[in-house]
């Protein structure tokens, strides 16, 4: 028998299907593995130079951040302007990661394994950008709003708001359509919906944890030594930058999650609904064949009612025929006696 959390790596992964808890934190990985090749290489042209020059960026910052440190902490000018250059394109990297990631989903749901190219991706994404840019925005201002409101409310929009970008990208919906749809898809759904994303999201922090861990340990040895020198300072550089790189795929793999999870959802939700269609049309037939019976049924009996009243009335004709013919016969007999 054919176990369906097995991975064929030569099969199509097929996302709109009705997958249970276990099964979805798994998808992702699954995904990722199977693509990390195509992936991986529309990630690096695509969102690569970005990243990169964020790298650069943190190299400078990282480096006059070292010469502060060795003298004495004298403040160099351009010190911030190369962390704000860190932080922006580090920022537009991660935004395309998330852009390319749900592009390259849709394009996989619409078009196949193997049926598309990175330029097809890329079509989607930047045909979606500016769309789903200013719709995270609006989100983070409803998310923040909400969340002065004891928290609560912040958390609900948060996940409810999960799948605005995916239906703008997918279904080609406009912002408020797109956030009138994940309200559609999160009803009746929000729990699962909060308790996946909750549970992956620790299992990624958990995980990118560990690629920072070797920073941790050359500043803790530096500390002990007392000594911060160049090579000290490359290993720590080198360290940050393999976490972000390693961040990227997190951010990807995340954004698959709302991928698998959507289309659950969409297939949960189009599978009732024609069900639904299917009973519909099922009872509407029934009482079109009940209609017919009993109109065939009527027609029936008023022929019947027809041919037995011509029947009684072909019988009460012939009676009185007979009875004139009966009693011509009879005057005819009287009349032959008196003569």
């Amino acid at each position: 028998m054919k176990n369906n959390n097995t991975l064929n790596v030569n099969e199509d992964i097929v996302f709109e299907e009705d997958r249970d808890f276990g099964r979805l934190i798994g998808m992702p990985f699954n995904f990722l593995k199977q693509e990390f090749k195509m992936f991986s290489k529309i990630l690096l042209k695509y969102a690569g130079p970005f990243f990169a020059i964020s790298m650069l960026g943190l190299t400078v910052f990282a480096d006059e951040l070292y010469q502060i440190v060795l003298n004495d902490f004298k403040f160099i000018p351009s010190t911030f302007l190369y962390l704000g250059i860190f932080v922006f394109f580090l920022a537009i990297g991660l935004f395309i990661t998330v852009m390319i990631t749900l592009s390259y989903v849709t394009v996989y749901v619409r078009q196949g394994r193997y049926n598309f190219t990175a330029e097809d991706v890329w079509d989607y994404t930047k045909r979606n950008f500016f769309t789903v840019f200013l719709a995270q925005i609006i989100i983070i201002i409803m998310v923040i709003l909400a969340t002065f409101f004891f928290y609560i409310p912040g958390i609900y929009l948060f996940i409810a708001l999960s799948f605005v970008s995916v239906s703008i990208i997918y279904e080609g919906k406009s912002i408020t359509e797109a956030i009138s749809r994940s309200f559609e898809l999160i009803k009746g759904n929000w729990w699962f919906t909060f308790g996946i994303i909750s549970l992956f999201g620790l299992i990624i922090s958990l995980a990118s944890n560990i690629f920072i861990i070797p920073t941790y340990v050359i500043s803790f040895v530096s500390i002990l030594t007392e000594s911060f020198d160049n090579t000290t300072f490359i290993g720590v550089l080198l360290s940050v930058i393999l976490y972000f790189i390693v961040y990227l795929y997190f951010i990807a793999l995340q954004q698959m999650l709302v991928g698998f999870l959507y289309f659950r959802i969409k297939f949960r939700q189009e599978r009732t609904g024609l069900f639904d269609r299917i009973e519909a049309i099922n009872i509407s037939d029934n009482d079109k064949n009940t209609t017919e019976e009993e109109e065939y049924e009527s027609v029936l009996f008023n022929k019947n009612e027809d041919k037995e009243t011509s029947i009684f009335k072909d019988a009460e004709e012939t009676k009185d025929n007979d009875d004139t013919e009966n009693r011509f016969l009879l005057d005819d007999k009287k009349n032959k006696f008196n003569y």
